[in-house]
């Protein structure tokens, strides 16, 4: 795998992180299940994140806003229709399936000594842990049809897959009908 590809897949997961700050602000409003070691963690990892990942979102930004934004709301719109038994339960569940696919896309990639990856993937799996300790019974949750949160995560996969590809694979994607949005280096 190329030095380019793994980009892909870091910028895919830090993406996904940016729009999980957002997913946590709104479960610190609500208050319900903010505290406990899901609190100490959650403190944790925002503190480090916003200060690992806020240059290179603001390198991105940069480059190109309006794709950056783009790509953002794609992903962020991606869980509208999830809906547990309360807001707050779906806050946690969709934040517990973001961070899930964050860390899939560090999984993906052949060098994982890039410092952000390693900082993103140490920190991310503690929180994680941490849900999986103190919500377990949220975090199992099925839908009508059976399927549990790693469908969720799948989707989020393949999602970032669609919209933040390698300028390289698009350009040589013909069948590309789609209207993925290239990653420009």
């Amino acid at each position: 795998m190329s030095k380019e590809k793994d980009t892909v897949h870091l910028l895919r997961a830090v993406m996904k992180i940016s729009i999980s700050l957002t997913m946590l602000d709104s479960i610190i409003d609500m208050e319900k299940y903010y505290k406990y070691g899901f609190k100490r963690e959650s403190r944790r990892w925002s503190s480090v994140i916003e200060t690992h990942i806020k240059e290179l979102m603001n390198t991105l930004a940069n480059e190109d806003s309006k794709l950056l934004m783009e790509i953002y709301i794609i992903i962020e719109d991606s869980l509208d229709k999830v809906q547990l038994s309360s807001p707050e339960q779906t806050s946690l569940f969709c934040y517990y399936v973001m961070l899930k696919s964050a860390i899939n896309d560090i999984d993906k990639m052949e060098d994982k000594s890039m410092v952000y990856a390693k900082v993103i993937y140490i920190v991310t799996k503690k929180v994680l842990n941490q849900m999986g300790k103190q919500y377990l019974s949220i975090i199992n949750t099925k839908d009508s049809d059976g399927k549990d949160f790693m469908h969720l995560v799948d989707f989020l996969d393949d999602l970032g897959e669609k919209v933040m590809i390698n300028k390289n694979e698009n350009e040589s994607n013909e069948d590309n009908k789609e209207g993925v949005l290239p990653v420009k280096k």
